[in-house]
């Protein structure tokens, strides 16, 4: 059974829907040669105009950078011209967390890596049920993104979220793997496909 009451599963999908307006409008914004900390201050601002607050400073990673790269203050770093960027946004409504990314891609040569990552998202979402294994998950996942020429990045994950809790209890991994851990109903995951090439 789910730890969440009617109450709070309402201040979630308010969380998402906020962060799914916030994430596809930063998909349209971000450009090459732009100022990394506009990105970060951008998003951070759209999810207070929308009525939530940021869960976690605004991540940009870019190119080899999977994951957690955000501004320092004062940063004087900028959007590389045909790089991929990923903006990995979070949203909290009274404490009840969501998270997300998107990948801009400013290079074709990459156009089908970030389009494999989206391909697995949907198969996962498709595919959990309550019970399932997390093993099982990162099996689609895995299956998925192989299926497309490319490789599962193994040592970065999805998790389960919780209130004021970016990161907590069960992890949802990107490869098949032993884990007696199972999705449980009502609880709520952010699952979080990391693709990269064949030969990195």
């Amino acid at each position: 059974m789910s730890n969440y009451d009617k109450e709070a599963i309402e201040k979630f999908r308010l969380s998402g829907r906020i962060l799914r307006e916030t994430r596809d409008e930063m998909k349209w914004f971000v450009r090459e040669d732009m100022p990394i900390i506009d990105v970060c201050e951008k998003a951070e601002k759209l999810i207070r105009e929308k009525g939530g607050k940021p869960a976690f400073p605004c991540n940009v990673s870019i190119n080899e950078i999977a994951a957690h790269y955000t501004s320092p203050p004062n940063d004087t770093k900028r959007i590389p011209r045909k790089s991929l960027v990923k903006v990995d946004v979070g949203v909290h409504v009274d404490g009840y967390v969501t998270d997300t990314a998107v990948t801009v891609c400013f290079n074709p040569e990459y156009k089908s890596l970030v389009e494999t990552a989206e391909e697995a998202l949907k198969m996962a979402v498709n595919n959990i049920q309550p019970k399932m294994s997390t093993s099982s998950v990162g099996a689609v996942i895995e299956k998925t993104i192989k299926s497309r020429g490319f490789k599962p990045i193994s040592s970065l994950s999805g998790h389960q979220v919780g209130r004021f809790i970016v990161h907590t209890g069960t992890a949802i991994p990107n490869v098949s793997q032993l884990s007696f851990s199972r999705i449980r109903l009502g609880e709520v995951y952010a699952i979080e496909p990391f693709v990269t090439l064949q030969d990195a």
